[in-house]
Protein backbone atom coordinates (compact mmCIF):
# COMPACT_ATOMS: atom_id res chain seq x y z
CA UNK A 1 0.00 0.00 0.00
CA UNK A 2 1.62 3.16 -1.29
CA UNK A 3 1.12 6.39 1.31
CA UNK A 4 -0.49 9.57 -0.10
CA UNK A 5 0.19 13.13 0.29
CA UNK A 6 -2.60 14.77 1.75
CA UNK A 7 -3.09 18.82 1.39
CA UNK A 8 -5.11 20.32 4.25
CA UNK A 9 -5.84 24.35 3.33
CA UNK A 10 -5.03 26.05 6.76
CA UNK A 11 -7.85 28.20 7.38
CA UNK A 12 -7.10 31.20 9.27
CA UNK A 13 -9.98 32.80 11.78
CA UNK A 14 -10.24 36.30 10.62
CA UNK A 15 -10.32 39.00 13.04
CA UNK A 16 -11.84 42.02 13.56
CA UNK A 17 -8.32 43.81 13.48
CA UNK A 18 -6.80 42.71 10.47
CA UNK A 19 -3.35 43.53 9.30
CA UNK A 20 -3.98 46.05 6.95
CA UNK A 21 -6.53 47.55 9.77
CA UNK A 22 -3.72 47.64 12.11
CA UNK A 23 -1.21 49.06 9.68
CA UNK A 24 -3.45 51.76 8.72
CA UNK A 25 -4.15 53.14 12.70
CA UNK A 26 -0.01 52.72 13.19
CA UNK A 27 0.28 55.34 10.20
CA UNK A 28 -2.29 57.06 11.42
CA UNK A 29 -0.43 57.35 14.85
CA UNK A 30 2.50 58.07 13.78
CA UNK A 31 2.57 61.84 13.18
CA UNK A 32 0.78 62.77 16.01
CA UNK A 33 4.13 63.62 18.14
CA UNK A 34 4.68 65.64 15.29
CA UNK A 35 2.04 67.67 16.08
CA UNK A 36 2.32 67.58 19.86
CA UNK A 37 5.68 69.60 18.88
CA UNK A 38 4.25 71.80 16.35
CA UNK A 39 1.45 72.65 18.63
CA UNK A 40 3.21 72.84 21.75
CA UNK A 41 6.30 75.49 20.13
CA UNK A 42 3.45 77.50 18.39
CA UNK A 43 1.30 77.75 21.42
CA UNK A 44 3.61 78.36 23.73
CA UNK A 45 2.83 75.51 25.79
CA UNK A 46 6.05 74.63 27.77
CA UNK A 47 7.34 70.67 27.82
CA UNK A 48 6.15 70.41 31.56
CA UNK A 49 3.08 71.97 31.14
CA UNK A 50 0.14 69.68 30.91
CA UNK A 51 -2.81 70.15 28.45
CA UNK A 52 -5.50 68.05 27.17
CA UNK A 53 -5.13 68.29 23.34
CA UNK A 54 -1.02 67.06 24.28
CA UNK A 55 -2.84 63.96 25.89
CA UNK A 56 -5.18 63.21 23.20
CA UNK A 57 -2.19 63.63 20.60
CA UNK A 58 -0.51 61.47 22.97
CA UNK A 59 -3.07 59.03 22.99
CA UNK A 60 -3.57 58.82 19.23
CA UNK A 61 0.01 58.58 18.85
CA UNK A 62 0.59 54.83 21.63
CA UNK A 63 -2.76 53.63 20.26
CA UNK A 64 -0.56 53.20 16.73
CA UNK A 65 1.87 52.46 18.35
CA UNK A 66 0.42 49.52 20.05
CA UNK A 67 -1.27 48.50 16.71
CA UNK A 68 1.87 48.34 14.59
CA UNK A 69 3.60 46.23 17.58
CA UNK A 70 0.53 43.99 17.27
CA UNK A 71 0.72 43.49 13.65
CA UNK A 72 4.10 43.18 13.71
CA UNK A 73 3.68 40.33 16.17
CA UNK A 74 1.02 38.73 14.23
CA UNK A 75 3.63 38.84 11.43
CA UNK A 76 5.82 37.05 13.51
CA UNK A 77 8.79 39.75 12.68
CA UNK A 78 10.74 39.03 16.17
CA UNK A 79 10.26 35.51 15.38
CA UNK A 80 8.42 32.09 17.19
CA UNK A 81 10.53 32.33 20.74
CA UNK A 82 10.19 32.38 24.15
CA UNK A 83 11.65 35.87 24.28
CA UNK A 84 10.49 37.62 21.71
CA UNK A 85 6.86 36.91 23.60
CA UNK A 86 8.67 38.18 26.46
CA UNK A 87 9.60 41.20 24.57
CA UNK A 88 6.03 41.80 23.57
CA UNK A 89 4.63 41.68 26.77
CA UNK A 90 7.25 43.89 28.37
CA UNK A 91 6.77 46.59 25.60
CA UNK A 92 2.71 46.04 25.82
CA UNK A 93 2.96 46.76 29.53
CA UNK A 94 5.47 50.02 28.67
CA UNK A 95 2.86 51.07 26.45
CA UNK A 96 -0.04 50.48 28.74
CA UNK A 97 1.82 52.84 30.89
CA UNK A 98 2.05 55.14 28.29
CA UNK A 99 -1.71 55.33 27.49
CA UNK A 100 -2.55 55.29 31.23
CA UNK A 101 -0.18 58.70 31.25
CA UNK A 102 -2.07 59.90 28.39
CA UNK A 103 -5.48 59.98 30.06
CA UNK A 104 -4.13 60.98 32.89
CA UNK A 105 -3.56 64.31 30.82
CA UNK A 106 -7.13 64.55 29.25
CA UNK A 107 -8.51 63.93 32.40
CA UNK A 108 -6.13 66.91 33.79
CA UNK A 109 -5.71 65.26 37.08
CA UNK A 110 -2.31 65.04 37.61
CA UNK A 111 -1.36 68.46 38.66
CA UNK A 112 -3.61 67.47 41.42
CA UNK A 113 -2.28 63.87 42.19
CA UNK A 114 1.18 65.23 42.77
CA UNK A 115 0.01 68.08 45.13
CA UNK A 116 -2.13 65.16 47.00
CA UNK A 117 0.83 62.97 47.36
CA UNK A 118 3.15 66.09 48.68
CA UNK A 119 0.81 66.73 51.36
CA UNK A 120 0.36 62.89 52.15
CA UNK A 121 4.01 62.63 52.29
CA UNK A 122 4.42 65.69 54.67
CA UNK A 123 1.69 64.42 56.89
CA UNK A 124 2.67 60.70 56.55
CA UNK A 125 6.45 62.39 58.02
CA UNK A 126 5.06 64.76 60.25
CA UNK A 127 3.13 62.20 62.10
CA UNK A 128 5.90 59.33 62.59
CA UNK A 129 8.79 62.00 63.33
CA UNK A 130 6.91 64.33 65.57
Amino acid sequence: MAAEEINIPLHRQETFFSLRLLGTCGMLGAPMMLLEGLYRHLAHVGDNQINQFVGVLGFIYIGGWVCSSIGMRRLRVTGNSIWSAAVFTVQMAGLLLAGLWSIQEIVHCSSTLVETMRFQRKTLVATHFS
